[in-house]
């Protein structure tokens, strides 16, 4: 595997976790001794660490299911908001943790020899092969993304067909055009969590839509010195950004609102779109009277089929858990179409199994969505260095707050030389 750039404080909490922890990247093929302690039926707990609490239902229903049969294997789930990696982190060193997600730039951890090799399980074969290829590396897999989604912009009906418009905006210039139309009225019509830079998916909608077949390269690539951020598509994508939010689309107060703040404004039909993913349908779909569908928006010239791909909370084993066979035990149980059915059907997620189906109303409009269009890669899933995405998120989220774009590109380029200086 070639050389990867990892943060100083990644690599060294990640060497002294192997130091300390004996740690291994060997397959699960060979499962250490827990057969003795399995077969006496002696209790253990497996501790799953995970970002989305809002997922707790789902995953709630299926250890539930798979307690009947195995009543000795307990899970707990611990949900971490704030800085996700920065605790996963310390908890891989303290090797307390036995499962967790991650959403993405697995690399750091299949170097640092810290995720349990998966390949030849048999429970692979139960999913999709998009769901497996972001969690492959060497020919080697490593874990299992547990949904689909897309990063898009939501849109109210209702609010577009009284201004004359019927669907989703096909162009740029017709997004602009409805923004306009919707300012002239005393009306912000971008609802976004600024707060939280989440104008950062607007600016992944518009690079997809330019160079959908190779997106997810193009960080990694800014940061080898083999592209520039001053470059296309990066520097048509800047402007538009910074072109939302000079005309001040964002609704009132978006500097202050994260996730959930922009997405109540679009609940209250108090700004017709909402710049968010697919995985804000399950809290749309809590009120259903709402007239909402989705959409992905297009760069002038980009493609306007496209839509970006991302899959997403991957599934992984520390290689260094005393608990391998009950923990791959647990995870061929959420592999099965019944247990995917309930977390797709309870999280209002695409599913990712092989021969599973999902009928409800809001995910069907995603769903619908995605089979209309082609998928483009996600910028954020394969990126070297997680402390990429960190920077592109500050620097599109100044562009957002007014920052001349010859200075935001300064400051991440600064970002980039600081991150490979620790390597």
């Amino acid at each position: 595997m070639k050389k990867r750039i990892i943060s100083s404080l990644i690599t060294a909490v990640l060497l002294m976790g192997l130091v300390g922890c004996g740690g291994n990247s060997d397959s699960a093929n060979s499962t250490g001794n827990n057969d003795a302690a399995q077969d006496s039926g002696e209790e253990v707990t497996l501790n799953f660490l995970t970002w989305r609490g809002d997922d707790s239902a789902a995953y709630d229903q299926v250890v539930a299911n798979f307690n009947e049969e195995n009543p000795n294997i307990k899970v707990n789930f611990e949900y971490v908001v704030d800085a996700y990696e920065q605790v996963l982190t310390t908890r891989l060193l303290s090797n307390d943790v036995d499962l967790f997600a991650l959403d993405g730039h697995l690399d750091m951890y299949v170097d640092g020899g810290n995720l349990l090799e998966l390949t030849g399980q048999s429970f692979l074969d139960n999913y999709q092969e998009g769901a497996l290829e972001p969690c492959t590396f060497d020919g080697k897999v490593y874990g299992a993304c547990q949904m689909f989604c897309m990063v898009n912009t939501f849109y109210n009906v209702d609010m577009l067909e009284e201004m004359g418009y019927t669907g989703e905006p096909k162009t740029w210039d017709e997004f602009i055009e409805i923004c306009d139309k919707f300012m002239e009225k005393g009306i912000h019509p971008i609802a976004c969590g600024n707060a939280a830079n989440l104008s950062t998916q607007l600016g992944y909608q518009l690079l997809v839509s330019m160079i959908p077949d190779h997106s997810s390269d193009l960080f990694n690539e800014i940061v080898a010195g083999e592209a520039k951020m001053t470059d296309e598509p990066m520097a048509t994508v800047s402007k538009l950004v910074k072109q939302v939010s000079d005309a001040d689309y964002y609704c009132e107060g978006s500097t202050g609102l994260d996730k959930f703040g922009a997405c109540e404004v679009f609940m209250r039909g108090e700004a017709p779109f909402l710049v968010e993913g697919s995985w804000r349908a399950i809290t749309l779909a809590e009120d259903e009277t709402l007239n909402w569908d989705v959409f992905s928006i297009s760069a002038p010239g980009g493609a306007e089929d496209v839509y970006l791909f991302r899959p997403a909370q991957i599934h992984v084993i520390n290689a260094n858990t005393p608990h391998k066979d009950e923990a791959l035990k647990y995870y061929e149980f959420m592999s099965r179409p019944e247990s995917m059915e309930i977390f797709s059907s309870t999280t209002v997620q695409v599913p990712v199994g092989n021969d599973v189906t999902v009928d409800h109303p809001a995910l069907n409009k995603v769903v619908d969505y995605m089979n209309s269009h082609k998928a483009g890669g996600d910028p954020q899933v394969k990126l070297e260095n997680a402390e990429i995405g960190s920077l592109m998120n500050e620097y599109f989220g100044s562009i957002t707050l007014g920052t001349p774009i010859e200075d935001a590109v300064a400051t991440i380029e600064q970002g980039f030389e600081n991150m490979k200086a620790q390597q």
